[in-house]
C-alpha cells in the first residue's frame, strides 16, 4: 500500500514540475520556466500598444462602526507607463464621528489623490504622492494640498506596503491622516 502511495505522489509531481509555469520578472531580460531548459525572451515595454491593457484599479476602502466610526474610500486607476513606473489618481472620501458623552461629533475630508511609483528592483519602489484635501477647519473648510514621498514593498503583482513621509506644511497648522507626518498603508490591485 505504501508503495502505490509512494508512486502516485511521485507520478503527481512529476506531473506538477514538467507544467510550463512562467515566472514573470520585470528587471530580467528572460523569463525562467519551470519546463526544463526553456526561457523566454522579454521586452520592457508590453508587447501591445493597446492602452486599456496598461489600466489597472486599486486603492484602499476601511470602515469601523460604533462608538468611534471610521470610513474611508479611495479608488485609483492606475496607469502603466511601462512595468517600472507606474501613475496613478483617484478621488479621497473619508468619514469621521465619534460619541462624546451624547453627542456625536462628525466630519468629512474630501478630494482627490495622485501618484507616481518607480520601481528600483523588482519588489522595491520610490513613490511621490499628492493629496488635494478639503477639510473642516474650524467654523468652516479649508482646501491644501499634502505632498509626500516615501517607499515601498510589493512582493506579488496584487498587494504592496507603502511608508510615506508628508514634506509639505499646512498653514492652518493640519497633519492629515491621523496627526503624524507618517503614513503607513498596504493596497491591492487589480
Amino acid at each position: 500500500m505504501r508503495l502505490i502511495i509512494l508512486l502516485l505522489l511521485s507520478s503527481l509531481s512529476l506531473h506538477l514540475y514538467s507544467q510550463d509555469i512562467n515566472i514573470y520578472n520585470p528587471f530580467k531580460t528572460k523569463v525562467n520556466s519551470f519546463e526544463l531548459g526553456k526561457t523566454i525572451s522579454l521586452r520592457e515595454e508590453p508587447e501591445t500598444s493597446n492602452w486599456k491593457d496598461r489600466i489597472g484599479f486599486g486603492g484602499a476602502v476601511m470602515a469601523s462602526f460604533g462608538n468611534f466610526t471610521f470610513v474611508l474610500l479611495n479608488p485609483q486607476i492606475i496607469y502603466r507607463i511601462n512595468e517600472r513606473t507606474w501613475v496613478g489618481a483617484g478621488p479621497y472620501y473619508q468619514y469621521v464621528s465619534q460619541n462624546f458623552g451624547g453627542t456625536r461629533i462628525s466630519s468629512s475630508i474630501y478630494g482627490a489623490t495622485a501618484f507616481g511609483r518607480k520601481f528600483i528592483t523588482e519588489e522595491l519602489f520610490l513613490q511621490a504622492e499628492y493629496n488635494y484635501l478639503n477639510y473642516e477647519f474650524g467654523l468652516g473648510r479649508a482646501t491644501t494640498g499634502f505632498g509626500m514621498v516615501g517607499a515601498g514593498y510589493q512582493p506579488t503583482p496584487n498587494f504592496s506596503l507603502t511608508v510615506m513621509y508628508i514634506v509639505t506644511n499646512d498653514p492652518n497648522g493640519l497633519v492629515p491622516f491621523g496627526g503624524s507626518p507618517w503614513v503607513i498603508r498596504g493596497g491591492i490591485f487589480l
